[in-house]
C-alpha cells in the first residue's frame, strides 16, 4: 500500500467516523494534528480478533510514520491537509441521518 492510498483510506475512516452520529454534534470541526505514536498504540492495545488485527499490529508504526505531524483543519464545508508544506483541499457534505437507527 503507498502512502497515497493509506491517506485515502485514512481520511475516508476519519470522515466515516466523524460522520454516522457521534454525541457532540460537529465534533469534527477544527484544527488536528495527527499523531502516529498515539494511534500506533492504540491499535496495539485494541487489536482486533484474528490474522487481520495481528497484521494491522506489525503494519500500522511503519504505514503510520510518514504521516506524523500531518495537519487537518475541518470547516463547515471542507477539510485541508497540510503536510510538509505542501496542502490540499477537498470539499465535503454531511448527510443527515433519518433516524438514529439508520445507517
Amino acid at each position: 500500500m503507498n502512502l497515497r492510498s493509506l491517506f485515502v483510506l485514512l481520511t475516508a475512516l476519519c470522515l466515516s467516523c466523524a460522520l454516522t452520529g457521534c454525541a457532540k454534534k460537529r465534533w469534527w470541526i477544527g484544527k488536528w494534528t495527527f499523531d502516529a505514536e498515539y494511534t500506533s498504540k492504540q491499535i496495539a492495545g485494541n487489536p482486533e480478533p484474528g490474522l487481520g488485527g495481528k497484521l494491522m499490529q506489525d503494519l500500522a508504526p511503519l504505514a503510520l510514520v510518514p504521516l506524523n505531524g500531518m495537519e487537518i483543519t475541518i470547516t463547515d464545508s471542507e477539510i485541508f491537509i497540510l503536510r510538509s508544506g505542501d496542502g490540499k483541499a477537498h470539499a465535503y457534505t454531511v448527510v443527515e441521518r433519518p433516524s438514529p437507527t439508520s445507517v
